[in-house]
């Protein structure tokens, strides 16, 4: 989310929409952005293209910090309005690596205070914004799935980690987006 969507937007700013070109396929959540944006994509079978005219676009993040101008363009993305809940438990269940060894017992726990559990593995972007737009409380193991507290407004985030692998991007993305972590 961080790094594909704002060099997206910065293209999007360009006078004349160019036709964005993508040297493999896509994950289904830029698809999805680039269909939501109205941009022109193609997906070309080599890195090798004659163009008229060439953007590149920078990574939005300067040491490992996004640049809050990304963190705004993110959370104004279009989204349908829903409220699933406000307390989120973000699951890396699917993931091959970080995640909960007990997490039904844990989920057993946490259910109980109103948590909803959410596998974000094949969530629309759409959705995944809805979800995390009312948030209060996010719960989760570090993950790209945790990275979605980009659309939420000043929430609780309780990220889980191991002394083995700690990762300040969640927590930098929280920093902006005024989460208390």
């Amino acid at each position: 989310i961080m790094d594909t969507l704002p060099k997206i937007e910065l293209l999007s700013k360009y006078p004349v929409q160019p036709t964005i070109l993508f040297g493999h396929e896509l994950p289904p959540f830029v698809k999805e952005y680039m269909d939501i944006q109205g941009l022109n994509y193609e997906i070309v079978a080599t890195y090798h293209a004659k163009v008229e005219h060439l953007l590149v676009p920078t990574t939005r993040r300067r040491n490992g910090i996004p640049y809050p101008s990304a963190v705004k363009y993110l959370n104004n993305i279009p989204t349908d309005d829903m409220l699933v809940g406000t307390k989120l438990y973000v699951s890396r269940q699917k993931a091959s690596s970080r995640r909960i060894v007990n997490e039904g017992e844990f989920m057993g726990k946490i259910l109980t205070e109103g948590v909803t559990m959410l596998h974000l593995d094949d969530c629309p972007v759409k959705y995944q914004k809805a979800l995390f737009h009312n948030a209060e409380k996010v719960i989760g193991p570090h993950g790209a799935g945790l990275a979605n507290i980009v659309f939420s407004h000043n929430p609780i985030v309780l990220e889980l980690v191991t002394p083995a692998y700690t990762n300040p991007c969640c927590w930098l993305i929280g920093e902006i987006a005024g989460a208390d972590y």
